[in-house]
């Protein structure tokens, strides 16, 4: 190498900086991007930021471990229109509104497969309703998930695997349950059995 004349540390400088300019070009809107913006000392809104220097470890974890977990609660817009339309055709006295409002959970879980065997994970789907009494209806651990409880409203729980990917979808009564949200607790199988994750996401 210090036998290379100047065109060849010219060729070598250009070669270093094309490889820079893909790194760079690869980490843009990628999960590393997006934990530095939402972080501390990032560029992003402060109403989407991490918000502390738990959340930031937490969320610098699943990066690191290649899990990712998204979770909504959304209105059914099509099934909820089409239950209007059929009770303004066929009105029964004392119907009840909740079936005229649909909603979903959808969890979605990005995991790698060879991780699984080596961390306890747990999600939790909890539901409150207009008492804001809160209910958890499904837990999904391990690789299992199970129906906690199926009060007035819910649905029983679809549950699709696929490589690395999970996803839980379950049918809510949207004028019964004004809130959903999400417990994620992931941590070591073995030794310490460190909780690496432990996060409430709301629909």
């Amino acid at each position: 190498m210090l036998g290379l004349s100047w065109t060849g540390w010219g060729l070598v400088l250009i070669g270093l900086g094309l490889m820079a300019g893909y790194i760079a070009m690869r980490l843009q809107d990628t999960p590393t991007e997006e934990w530095a913006a939402k972080s501390i000392w990032g560029v992003a809104d402060a109403d989407v930021k991490w918000r502390s220097p738990q959340r930031e470890q937490e969320e610098l974890n699943k990066m690191l471990l290649g899990i990712r977990v998204e979770f909504e609660y959304s209105t059914e817009w099509i099934k909820s229109l089409g239950a209007s339309a059929a009770a303004a055709d066929n009105p029964i006295v004392g119907n009840d509104d909740a079936s005229l409002w649909s909603k979903a959970i959808t969890v979605r879980l990005w995991m790698p497969q060879d991780l699984r065997g080596h961390l306890n994970y747990m999600l939790a789907v909890v539901l409150a309703d207009s008492a804001a009494i809160s209910t958890t209806v499904y837990t999904y651990r391990n690789g299992a998930g199970v129906m906690q409880a199926m009060p007035p409203g819910v649905d029983e729980a679809r549950l699709q695997s696929e490589a690395d990917v999970v996803v839980i979808e379950i049918g809510v009564d949207g004028a019964r349950y004004s809130r959903a949200q999400l417990e994620v607790t992931i941590g070591e199988s073995s030794g310490e059995r460190q909780v690496l994750v432990q996060q409430l996401l709301n629909g």
